[in-house]
């Protein structure tokens, strides 16, 4: 099966960051589905003005690669990114930069921002829907062992999108790759359907 671009950048929240001759391995990110930007602590030298790839899942040549434009995050302006964070991946560390895309490259076709679908459709309604997830976490734990053939240890929906949910385990963020609907009650339909 091929992946689109869109559904390489949703399906991770980790990449090899790519800057002015520094490489930074395996860095954790996370998307503002309302605004379609992306989230990462970065040291203070990449948030100069300037461009940074970030390369998902890694770089090599089978990955999404990521051309950004950085800028720090302010949290006043830019607050929501805080709670993502926090839901994915703990309290951060660092300096939190604000990455906006400006083109992409993947299976050997370069593409524009707009392609990679940063925008979540679901973003007004995921919170309602991540608490419906996780009221019952042992259904949660069940129907995410039975589409990731795995144990699933203390699960925590943290994310819903049309592409799938993210849940947050004790070993890290797992991706349940799942065709969503896009509106808030065909969605919440849907996951309790799943939720068994």
């Amino acid at each position: 099966m091929d992946l689109s671009a869109a559904d390489v950048m949703w399906a991770f929240r980790r990449g090899d960051v790519l800057a002015r001759g520094v490489a930074l391995p395996r860095q954790n990110f996370v998307i503002d589905g309302r605004a379609g930007r992306l989230f990462m602590p970065l040291p203070r030298t990449l948030l100069e003005p300037g461009d940074l790839t970030l390369c998902v899942p890694e770089d090599d040549d089978r990955g999404l690669q990521v051309l950004c434009e950085t800028a720090p995050a302010d949290e006043g302006a830019d607050g929501r990114w805080f709670d993502r964070w926090m839901a994915y991946h703990g309290p951060p560390s660092g300096v939190m930069a604000v990455l906006t895309v400006v083109s992409c490259k993947h299976a050997g076709r370069v593409g524009e921002a707009g392609d990679l679908e940063l925008a979540n459709p679901l973003a007004e309604a995921e919170s309602r829907l991540v608490r419906a997830l996780n009221a019952d976490r042992a259904a949660l734990g069940r129907a995410a062992a039975a589409s990731l053939l795995v144990e699933v240890h203390e699960p925590l929906a943290v994310g819903v999108d049309p592409r799938g949910i993210d849940i947050r385990t004790r070993i890290g963020v797992l991706r349940v790759v799942r065709t969503i609907p896009a509106s808030e009650d065909a969605a919440a339909s849907d996951l309790r359907a799943w939720l068994g």
